[in-house]
């Protein structure tokens, strides 16, 4: 119920960022189920007049994941991100990359905006090697 009362007592424009975010992370969800990774990436390349500041973006994409019926990846979360970023004109690249976990070689997926990740911690690279750019059509390097 508190959680409620803060949304709530946030400005218009927030509540719809929020709301914004929350479908984006959902479609990406779902489409990346349905289609696979190029095929979502293809479509969300396309840009449009919608806006979202960048900092505002990575918050509510990441706080959006937590409401998502199904829950959410790094991936998921990510491609998110990147669909905002694109459909705002905001070169970002979404950056997948491998990594030792102890015991275990583990994947992981984030943004990156003038080589900076906004999604994650500035060392993210050094903890994860990234492949090359993705293709839109496969989700290949």
């Amino acid at each position: 119920m508190r959680r409620l009362r803060a949304f709530l007592a946030l400005p218009g424009s927030e509540r719809r960022a929020f709301f914004e975010a929350w479908r984006w992370v959902c479609a990406s969800r779902l489409r990346l189920r349905l289609s696979g990774l190029g095929p979502t990436l293809a479509a969300w390349r396309r840009p449009t007049s919608a806006s979202m500041p960048l900092p505002a973006a990575a918050r509510w994409v990441r706080i959006a994941g937590r409401y998502c019926p199904g829950g959410t990846n790094c991936l998921v979360s990510s491609v998110a991100l990147f669909g905002l970023l694109q459909r705002a004109g905001v070169p970002g690249e979404l950056r997948i990359g491998v990594g030792m976990v102890r015991p275990r070689l583990d994947a992981h997926a984030w943004v990156e905006v003038a080589g900076q990740p906004v999604n994650d911690t500035l060392d993210v690279a050094r903890r994860y090697a990234p492949f090359g750019e993705l293709h839109a059509s496969t989700g290949r390097p």
